[in-house]
């Protein structure tokens, strides 16, 4: 129960000074550039949620997150996946929810910070969304998407959702599949709880969390 108390304590903090300054740098008139306020705001708040969850991240096929215009279709097991996510990619959006558009400060933040909101019954909504979303790699970023659409309780995929690949080939962005595993044990998903994971090389305590970044697989039309 510290443990969560402790994490959520942080994350309140990191969502209130980070995404503070994502809000703060949109209504200054600032563009996301990379560099800018905006778009470190989600790097620094992921950073702040694994360092304080004790989080330990190992990045494999870190190369393959060099470059720009790619669209990481990642799997989705815990909130903390964000944070992850988020702590180890430059001038990226997420492409999320509707429904987190809601959370008081956050959903704001995250919107000023250049995440595109998709309304997922709505099919005219979500076309728009992901035509804003290609728009967003034609000017250069990253964007990413949790490619079955939803969590689930364990790592076997559901189903992808077509729009990912869709997204890829309207922009003729590489797509880059990404696995995240460890976040399950660390933040199950349903649970209000928090705890430890396998020790790994760290001075203290640490929950292990693996990312696995695979070859980019290409859209564009030779």
């Amino acid at each position: 129960m510290i443990r969560t108390l402790w994490v959520l304590w942080w994350t309140a903090v990191a969502t209130i000074v980070h995404g503070g300054g994502a809000i703060v740098g949109a209504l200054l008139g600032q563009d996301d550039r990379p560099g800018s306020l905006r778009e470190r705001a989600p790097r620094n708040w992921g950073r702040l949620i694994s360092w304080s969850a004790a989080v330990k991240i190992e990045i494999h096929g870190g190369e393959n997150r060099l470059g720009d215009r790619h669209v990481f279709a990642a799997n989705h097991v815990s909130w903390l996946d964000i944070a992850v996510v988020a702590a180890h990619l430059r001038a990226f959006k997420f492409v999320a929810k509707a429904e987190l558009k809601r959370i008081p400060i956050f959903g704001r933040a995250a919107a000023a910070a250049g995440t595109v909101y998709i309304e997922r019954e709505n099919r005219k909504a979500a076309f728009d969304a992901y035509n804003d979303a290609a728009e967003k790699i034609n000017a250069g970023a990253s964007v990413v998407v949790f490619a079955e659409g939803t969590r689930d309780k364990s790592y076997a995929l559901r189903p992808f959702k077509k729009g990912p690949f869709v997204l890829a080939i309207a922009a003729q962005a590489p797509i880059v599949p990404t696995l995240i595993y460890g976040t399950l044990h660390v933040k199950p998903h349903g649970q209000f709880g928090m705890r430890p994971g396998t020790v790994l090389t760290c001075t203290r305590a640490a929950s292990g969390v693996a990312v696995r970044v695979g070859c980019r697989a290409p859209t564009a039309a030779n």
